[in-house]
C-alpha cells in the first residue's frame, strides 16, 4: 500500500516522537523512509517581544548529520531510509519534497496548537492536511500519555 514514507524533522526531539509509527509502517510494508528538514523561512514574523538567538556554533549540530544520525536507527533495521536538508518555507518545501521524490504518505507530529498561538505561528501540519495529495499521519504526542 505504501511505498515511500516522507518524514519531517524540524531538529526537535518532539518531531522525532514519530519515529515508532514510521518504523512499523516501512515494515509491515516494505516501504522506504525519507527524512527531509526544510531550513529557512515560516512564513511568520516573531511575535512582538519574541527574540530570537542563534546557537554559539560549537554547540549546533548540522542539520544533515542529525538526519544521518537519526536514519542510523532505521537502518540497522534493514528500512531503506534517505535524507536530505532543503531550503525554504516549511510547508510548502515538505509538500514540494514529497512530490518529488513520489512519497504516498507524509508522517509527522503535531502540537495542535490552537487560538492565538495559531494564528501568530501558523500551523505547518494545517497547510500539509489541505494541500497534500497523499495521506497524512499525524501523531500528537502529548495526547498519547
Amino acid at each position: 500500500m505504501f511505498t515511500k514514507i516522507l518524514v519531517p524533522i524540524d531538529g526537535s526531539t518532539f518531531s522525532e516522537m514519530i519515529f515508532p509509527y514510521v518504523r512499523e509502517l516501512a515494515l509491515n510494508y516494505g516501504a522506504a523512509v525519507h527524512l527531509v528538514r526544510v531550513q529557512g523561512q515560516f512564513g511568520y514574523e516573531p511575535p512582538l517581544g519574541m527574540v530570537l538567538t542563534a546557537i554559539p556554533e560549537p554547540m549546533q549540530v548540522r542539520p544533515a548529520d542529525q538526519l544521518e544520525i537519526l536514519a542510523e536507527q532505521l537502518r540497522l533495521e534493514n528500512i531503506t531510509i534517505t535524507t536530505e536538508v532543503i531550503e525554504g518555507h516549511v510547508a510548502e518545501g515538505i509538500l514540494d519534497c514529497a512530490k518529488r521524490h513520489g512519497a504516498d504518505m507524509i508522517a509527522m507530529t503535531t502540537h495542535g496548537r490552537g487560538g492565538i498561538n495559531r494564528w501568530l505561528l501558523g500551523s505547518v501540519a494545517d497547510k500539509i492536511v489541505h494541500s497534500a495529495p497523499v495521506p497524512i499521519l499525524l501523531v500528537r504526542p502529548d495526547r498519547l500519555t
